[in-house]
């Protein structure tokens, strides 16, 4: 165990044995369960979770006050815990402040490859329309959008 969890730790969409959890236990290092889906998780842990809706709706919000009004959205697939909230709230502050929703300016795709941020990037770009903001999720699937924009100027 790495000397770094001794003040605590964060786990996160990894399943954890007994025998690692009494690992934790009995080194006496406070740690906290962040759960893929809300079928993985142990009512007998600590648990800390994310409000998706709500992370998008601030988002959203910032981005709309800011004069954006072509937002396009690289979101998870269908079927991954947060696709349906993401998408729905996408559509409902859209429908605030008077936007239509535009189905080219959504892309859905996988958020953990670096390669699959930049194939969905360059699909959005291919689709010609017009944005002036990006929400993506996925640490490593943003990243490779975000270079492809860079390299593209």
């Amino acid at each position: 165990m790495p000397p770094t969890f001794a003040n605590g730790v964060i786990i996160a969409n990894v399943p954890l044995t007994e025998a690692e959890l009494e690992q934790l236990n009995s080194a006496r290092i406070p740690f906290a369960i962040l759960p893929q889906h809300d079928a993985d998780r142990d009512r007998s842990l600590p648990i800390v979770g994310t409000d998706d809706r709500h992370g998008m709706r601030q988002c959203l919000d910032l981005l709309l006050r800011c004069g954006h009004s072509r937002i396009g959205m690289i979101c998870p697939l269908p079927g991954y815990h947060s696709f349906d909230l993401m998408v729905d709230t996408y559509k409902d502050m859209l429908e605030q402040y008077g936007i239509p929703f535009d189905p080219e300016l959504l892309v859905i795709s996988t958020p953990w490859e670096e390669a699959e941020g930049r194939r969905s990037m360059t699909k959005l770009l291919e689709r010609g329309v017009p944005f002036t903001a990006l929400i993506t999720t996925g640490d490593r699937a943003t990243s490779g959008a975000v270079k492809l924009l860079l390299e593209k100027g």
